[in-house]
């Protein structure tokens, strides 16, 4: 029986038999590129070449750099370190304000925040 992506990760979800192990491949950016290249696929068909079985979906919101260009920070504030490969986060800022009260949460409901995912 040969199950679509959606049934698989459906039977696998609630312990049901199935054909094969659904399977999810997450990527760097410029990882993304390279096996795009090494494909011959164009980047936005990469997770249909890897046969992954979730489609990864982020939110919109306006990117902004460190002064130094050394982080990227997320939507949560996060600093991402632009000079590494991968996600290893530069600043952190519960780490350096652990009052949550405090904290700048980002807001769930901000206009467009999901225009990239429709």
């Amino acid at each position: 029986m040969e199950l679509t992506r959606r049934e698989r990760v459906l039977r696998a979800l609630t312990y049901r038999p199935l054909d094969r192990l659904p399977t999810q491949f997450n990527y760097t950016r410029s990882m993304g590129q390279r096996m795009a290249e090494h494909f011959g696929v164009e980047v936005t068909d990469l997770p249909t070449r890897l046969d992954n079985h979730l489609r990864r979906l982020d939110m919109t919101y306006e990117p902004r750099f460190s002064d130094d260009g050394k982080a990227r920070f997320d939507w949560w504030g996060a600093g991402h370190d632009t000079q590494e490969e991968g996600y290893y986060i530069r600043v952190a800022p519960l780490a350096e304000q652990r009052d949550l009260d405090a904290f700048d949460w980002p807001d769930p409901h901000a206009p467009g925040l999901l225009a990239d995912a429709e």
